[in-house]
């Protein structure tokens, strides 16, 4: 009997800790260093109460306040992990908000900062056009940031958990007696670099009709990189240009298939990777192209961000061959065709910096003509900052009619038309299916740097497969520099959440236990013999 009241009372107390307790998937902050520079959230591990912010409090917070003024009144975070929704972060949109996050991690009372942030699909429907915004810019003053975050910093999707959990934390602050209170665990070791990085590569290739033919080779990174490496879809930032790419070689595959139909030129489709960490991809393939391959490439074209009507054409130099010049002009007649506003800038390859503005510039460095089109009017520096971890959605219909304008800008000038567009009408028309699918197929996993995917390379080396006459594979790894970027890991980690009674409840339970007992004792020993053991207690 009495081991069966045990176990009762073993599963009833589990039972009980199971329903007080919840754990979620929490994703860090970017953890990096750049040469000598340690940067970004420095810090893994979580342990003590948690509190909630419903708003950035406004006016100037000095770091070292216990408190600080919100609404009139005075909020302390008591030495707790601060939870908030990325709506109220960016509540203001002056300068201090933008540093909020640094704000309060340099807050003496502030453990760690947990920021919850809406969930994909809401992001994809909704008109958050002003809160991406804000975020970006928010992402890349933490990039711009040369003080490291010595405290932990999370972010989390909102959820019906997260939300019910926001909502318990703050009836926490109501004039219950003795309210309930949360304390979150986050037992994860302190992050390693991550030594081995594998980038791969893809370098596709639609024959032409009589060889050996002139070269225009169309490349894009698909890989990426934000603030928060685990959320890191990048569908503009550059799914968009990978998934053109793609189209591109399908679209081109329908014509070349044909002998009739096939174009004067070899047409080559390179993915590259390590597009955030200077362009090491694009760098890596064109080192190792063969001589006879350089010698007939006639142009580069780079697609970075089409998910936009405006779009840029980012030259390195004026060009005077007449063939550079005739595909420049097939551009900007294809764009007006297609109602695309294009504009071009010139910006010269400053050989001594470090950090390559355009992916155009690794190929501009080597003389090989270049160019790269994007939705950017001027490169963002630090370039690691262009993407945003909540760019989630493209415009199918736009980045359609993008890649169409790109394809007939190309075929004018590999079947020496002169600005027909009649090719790709109909059965040649780019699909919505195909663009969609790809746009999903990314957006389904984290493509950053840091992680190699399996089922997205084989993924891209299949279709690439499918639509080419022959695909070549590199493997690679980064090149150590002094400028060059070391990520670390735990990227992802696991919190629980522990709902628990404040320790004034435990002293009003304590004594009426203890009265108890003191009571049974006096009724065991008596009055008298209880006088003579508590007198013991204190005699010498």
């Amino acid at each position: 009997m009495m081991r069966t009241r045990i176990t009762l009372l073993v599963l009833a107390s589990i039972l009980y800790l199971a329903y007080c307790s919840q754990t979620f998937d929490v994703y860090r902050m970017l953890q990096y260093d750049r040469g000598n520079s340690q940067l970004g959230c420095r810090r893994t591990t979580l342990n003590g109460p948690v509190s909630h912010l419903t708003s950035v409090p406004a006016g100037k917070i000095k770091s070292n306040n216990t408190s600080i003024a919100y609404g009139g009144e005075s909020l302390s975070f008591s030495r707790s992990t601060v939870i908030i929704k990325l709506a109220d972060l960016l509540t203001h949109n002056d300068k201090s908000k933008i540093n909020s996050i640094q704000t309060l991690v340099s807050r003496d009372d502030v453990t760690g900062i947990i920021i919850v942030v809406p969930d994909r699909e809401s992001l994809a429907k909704e008109n958050n056009e002003a809160l991406l915004k804000s975020f970006s810019a928010l992402e890349r003053s933490l990039f711009l940031s040369e003080t490291p975050i010595e405290k932990p910093v999370y972010f989390v999707f909102n959820n019906a958990q997260v939300e019910k959990l926001c909502d318990q934390i703050i009836s926490e602050k109501g004039g219950d007696f003795l309210p309930d209170s949360h304390h979150i665990i986050i037992d994860a070791s302190e992050a390693s670099p991550i030594n081995n990085i594998l980038l791969t590569n893809f370098e596709a290739t639609l024959r032409g009709k009589v060889q050996p033919a002139p070269a225009i080779a169309i490349v894009a990174h698909y890989d990426t990189l934000s603030i928060v490496p685990d959320l890191t879809r990048g569908l503009d930032t550059n799914g968009s240009g990978a998934v053109a790419l793609l189209e591109l070689a399908r679209l081109f595959q329908l014509l070349y298939s044909s002998a009739s139909s096939r174009g004067s030129y070899d047409l080559m489709f390179v993915l590259t990777s390590g597009g955030r960490l200077n362009y090491e991809g694009a760098r890596h393939w064109i080192q190792k192209l063969p001589h006879a391959t350089l010698d007939k490439l006639s142009f580069v074209l780079c697609l970075e961000s089409l998910g936009s009507s405006e779009l840029t054409m980012h030259v390195a130099e004026k060009y005077a061959e007449d063939d550079v010049i005739s595909l420049l002009r097939e551009f900007t007649q294809s764009a007006q065709h297609h109602n695309t506003k294009l504009e071009f800038s010139l910006k010269r390859v400053d050989v001594t910096s470090k950090e390559i503005a355009w992916e155009h510039e690794v190929m501009s460095r080597k003389n090989i003509r270049s160019a790269t089109l994007s939705r950017f009017k001027k490169p963002v520096s630090p370039q690691i900052s262009r993407s945003s971890a909540l760019d989630v959605h493209v415009d199918v219909n736009i980045l359609k009619n993008n890649i169409k304008m790109i394809a007939e800008a190309i075929a004018n000038i590999i079947y020496k038309k002169e600005s027909s567009y009649t090719l790709f009408k109909e059965g040649l028309t780019p699909s919505e299916r195909f663009i969609e699918s790809w746009l999903t197929s990314f957006g389904h996993f984290s493509r950053s740097i840091h992680e190699k995917n399996q089922l997205l390379i084989t993924s891209l080396k299949n279709v690439l497969d499918r639509l080419t006459n022959q695909v070549n594979v590199q493997e690679f790894e980064p090149r150590s520099t002094t400028n060059s970027i070391k990520l670390y890991g735990n990227t992802k980690v696991k919190a629980t959440v522990y709902k628990v009674k404040p320790i004034w409840f435990d002293l009003l339970l304590w004594l009426p236990i203890v009265g108890y007992l003191v009571l049974l004792h006096v009724a065991i020993v008596g009055v008298s013999q209880f006088k003579k053991n508590l007198s013991s207690l204190f005699s010498k």
